[in-house]
């Protein structure tokens, strides 16, 4: 394992992590370097100063319910990592994010029932509970939010997150009870991510981008946001996101 270094001199602390429609984001060359964790080896790919971790992996071949997500936090912990963003393609629930919006994600509801969110499984945990009420980094939200203002680039503010398992999307009917509980809209990795990233002491935060109504809020099919549209808005987020962290 090599760590990179800044200008300065000083590790890389920072990094990205991305989702559906982010492989753009590596070259198709490029190529990353392999981080040894307890939990299996991940790879991370070097910016200019931050490290970017695709969860889907480069071919996007991992499905959401088959990501190794303690590797992927574990690794970020082991080279230095102390902020994270990630970047979470959502459908929408409500009108808080519409279509190829983005916004900050406030709270999350953890219908994933995973069994591997948490780092906490043997008599050698130190902490039993991690506080949840203000799940995502007030402190990188604001650094964030300032940051959009200042590219003019419109970044929403709160909103809630409905994790589900997956790889299938939702029925109308789950939909519907996903909206009668507040949901925002939905997605199937940010609430494992989270916890983890929580757990283990990394200053988190997550931005989601719609990229279609969840089924049964229209009354078509689901619809998708085209992929051009998608990779600008993405352009978009790691502009939001570079500059938040220079």
């Amino acid at each position: 394992m090599r760590l990179k270094k800044t200008l300065e001199g000083e590790l890389m602390k920072r990094a990205i992590i991305g989702g559906t429609g982010t492989q753009f984001l590596v070259d198709e060359d490029e190529r990353g370097f392999d981080v040894e964790t307890s939990y299996g080896v991940v790879t991370l790919y070097e910016k200019e100063n931050y490290y970017l971790l695709l969860r889907h992996m480069k071919a996007h071949k991992v499905l959401p319910h088959m990501i190794n997500y303690k590797a992927n936090i574990a690794a970020l912990k082991e080279v230095g990592v102390k902020e994270v963003v990630a970047i979470y393609a959502v459908g929408s629930i409500s009108d808080k994010l519409k279509p190829n919006e983005i916004g900050l994600i406030d709270q999350f509801i953890d219908f994933s029932f995973r069994s591997d969110s948490t780092f906490h499984l043997s008599e050698q945990s130190t902490i039993g509970h991690t506080l949840f009420d203000q799940p995502f980094s007030k402190v990188l939200n604001e650094r964030l939010m300032k940051s959009s203002k200042e590219l003019k680039i419109e970044l929403k503010e709160g909103g809630v997150y409905i994790c589900t398992n997956g790889p299938r999307l939702e029925t109308a009917s789950e939909i519907k009870m996903f909206k009668s509980w507040g949901s925002d809209y939905v997605g199937m990795t940010a609430s494992t991510e989270t916890i983890l990233a929580n757990e283990i002491g990394l200053t988190f935060s997550g931005i989601a981008h719609s990229i279609n109504w969840a089924t049964g809020i229209t009354d078509g099919t689901v619809d998708f946001v085209d992929s051009i549209s998608r990779s600008a808005k993405v352009a978009q987020i790691i502009q939001i996101i570079e500059k938040a962290f220079n």
